[in-house]
């Protein structure tokens, strides 16, 4: 019987370990979200920004920037939604509370936004 309720008692805590979260900000010409779900060791998400400029042209030498990190870099994009995947096993996790600095050079213009809960 202490068996039985010990084994229930860790799928229950196990089971409250995941959460999801979800990040949000934007500058004069993007807007951007990062989505995830988080268990104890592991993350997937994905980051989707939209070019809020109307637009009917490729947008040149686009290059992301997540934390001082280049993350995506194009020299033609065609389109206004990017979305960039995610996900690490045994990796530190996203910690919500923290804003995540996101720079997007594209066209010879520059903008640095963060993304917040």
């Amino acid at each position: 019987m202490k068996k039985i309720f010990i084994a229930i008692f860790m799928v229950l805590v196990l089971a409250g370990c995941d959460k999801s979260i979800s990040l949000i900000g934007e500058s004069d010409s993007w807007s951007g979200e990062y989505t995830a779900n988080i268990s104890a060791h592991r993350e997937d998400g994905k980051y989707v920004f939209s070019y809020k400029n109307e637009t009917d042209e490729e947008l040149k030498n686009i290059e992301i920037t997540i934390n001082e990190k280049l993350v995506r870099k194009e020299s033609d994009y065609k389109g206004k939604i990017i979305e960039i995947s995610t996900g690490c096993a045994g990796c530190a996790v996203t910690d919500d509370t923290l804003p995540i600095k996101v720079k997007m050079n594209w066209d010879d213009k520059e903008e640095t936004f963060y993304l917040k809960s």
